[in-house]
Order: structure tokens, then C-alpha cells, then sequence
């Protein structure tokens, strides 16, 4: 990002709407990682306490199911994300502080 520190892009925090696109953009992208982190963090602990407590080793198919555990949020999010966008531009629809320019 051109050597450019998140914080030191501009004073408004990124909520303002004085605030650079670069930083509202950047915090997004900060956001999705923390999100993405953590929820893969908590479900291999799920899966972690889910097979200690079993009374046996889990078939291939658990096995599968639990290794594939983490991007189920992620696989059914992200096409309304896309819905929500496509219907947004459709609608004709324009958030404050990302109009194109």
C-alpha cells in the first residue's frame, strides 16, 4: 500500500465523511480478516471438543464434514453479498463516500 500506514492516511476516523476511500477500503479489509480469523479459530476449537468427546475415531465422512466446517459461513454469505451489491447497483442505490469518481 505505498508504504503508508493505516493510521497515518488522514485524521477522520473512517465512519467520517471526510474520510479517504484508501482508508474506508483498507479498513474493510481489515475487518474481513479479523472476521475470517476468528471464526475459523472457533470453529476448529468447536471440531477440537467435539472430537475429544467422541467415543470414537470419526469416519471420513465426519472428518470431511469438519475439515470443510469453517468455509460454510463464508459459502453462504458471500452470494448475498453479491445480491446485495448487484440490487444496490440495479436500484441505482449509492453508499455515502463511495461514489465513483
Amino acid at each position: 500500500r505505498g508504504g503508508v500506514l493505516y493510521w497515518e492516511l488522514d485524521p477522520y476516523p473512517f465512519w467520517d465523511m471526510r474520510c479517504s476511500a484508501e482508508k474506508r477500503n483498507r479498513t474493510v479489509h481489515i475487518l474481513k480478516n479479523v472476521s475470517i480469523v476468528g471464526a475459523m479459530t472457533m470453529f476448529q476449537q468447536m471440531a477440537k471438543y467435539e472430537t475429544q468427546a467422541a467415543w470414537s475415531k470419526p469416519s471420513f465422512l465426519e472428518g470431511l464434514v469438519t475439515a470443510l466446517r469453517p468455509w460454510s459461513f463464508a459459502g453462504t454469505i458471500a452470494p448475498q453479498l453479491v445480491a446485495l451489491a448487484t440490487i444496490r447497483c440495479f436500484l441505482k442505490i449509492q453508499l455515502p463516500g463511495y461514489g465513483a469518481t
